[in-house]
């Protein structure tokens, strides 16, 4: 029935306090982080494979964000991908051709 919608589980903050949810069909991380974009601090969502490549990010207005934040430039350069979430292939090995 083609690619359907990720199932998030395993929630757990990671050492730095960043709120992470991996889907339990494929692998694929959520990462919910936050960043300074042009003066104003935004959750970030990042959505790195099982590899470690980052795939996309979507930066999303929080009104409970802190004041002061890391930069997204600094962090992420200029060449991101900047998205939704990629849909789920189901398999933790399509990551790897991707």
């Amino acid at each position: 029935m083609g690619r359907k919608n990720h199932w998030w589980g395993v929630d757990a903050r990671d050492a730095e306090g960043v709120w992470i949810s991996t889907c339990k069909n494929c692998g694929m991380q959520q990462r919910d982080d936050f960043f300074e974009i042009n003066g104003k601090v935004y959750s970030v969502l990042q959505w790195p494979a099982p590899d470690g490549r980052l795939l996309a990010v979507r930066p999303v207005v929080d009104i409970t964000a802190p004041r002061t934040a890391p930069s997204f430039k600094a962090r992420f350069g200029d060449d991101v991908n900047v998205a939704g979430s990629p849909q789920c292939p189901k398999d933790p090995a399509a990551w790897a051709s991707a």
